[in-house]
């Protein structure tokens, strides 16, 4: 196994949850906050998103692993 970059040491927890506390004292206060910190979006992105996601893959700036080392997702896995 590689060691663990030493950097590691400053990760103090999930930093979505102090935007969300900080958000949360900040409406006690009586500010307006539309909360987009926590958990997923319930929208599918804008076509110029996919379609500059399909762009980048296509011209290989994107790399990922081969889904071959996942045969589960291989099944499920829609084409691009």
């Amino acid at each position: 196994m590689r060691p663990l970059a030493s950097r590691i040491s400053q990760m103090n927890g999930e930093g979505a949850l102090a935007v969300f506390a900080r958000a949360k004292q900040l409406e006690k206060e009586g500010r307006s906050i539309i909360h987009l910190e926590l958990g997923e979006p319930d929208f599918h992105p804008a076509a110029p998103t996919v379609d500059a996601l399909r762009a980048a893959v296509a011209a290989g700036a994107i790399a990922t692993c081969h889904l071959a080392a996942f045969p589960r997702c291989v099944k499920r896995s829609p084409p691009i």
